[in-house]
């Protein structure tokens, strides 16, 4: 799923839609927890495809298309969770969390940090 921001004021809600690459794969990323978190958060990975992947990647990437992270992963059945830290200059920053299999780009989702 992608999650639509909705600004409201100071404040954004998450509307969600459905992903079709998410749908076709098998591989969904769910919300990350704490979230939005300070420093550090597991970013959460189910894959229901039961599909062993030889190449995964976790990238995260700043709104403005910079890369933060680029990680690869082991990638089993059921829920994966990974921790990433962040430290931020202490205001909201919104990221995106892809996650890339075999070359092909499967799932991405929206993370806020806040200061």
């Amino acid at each position: 799923r992608i999650a639509q921001p909705q600004t409201l004021g100071f404040f954004e809600e998450n509307l969600e839609v459905p992903n079709p690459l998410e749908e076709a794969s098998g591989v969904e990323i769910l919300k990350n927890h704490p979230n939005p978190f300070d420093e550090s958060t597991y970013v959460i990975l189910r894959n229901d495809s039961g599909k062993r992947y030889g190449e995964a990647y976790l990238t995260v990437r700043k709104g403005d298309g910079s890369m933060v992270e680029r990680r690869r992963i082991e990638v089993g059945s059921g829920i994966n969770e990974y921790l990433f830290d962040y430290k931020n200059e202490g205001r909201i920053e919104v990221l995106y969390c892809t996650f890339e299999a075999d070359g092909k780009i499967l799932a991405t989702r929206r993370m806020v940090i806040r200061h």
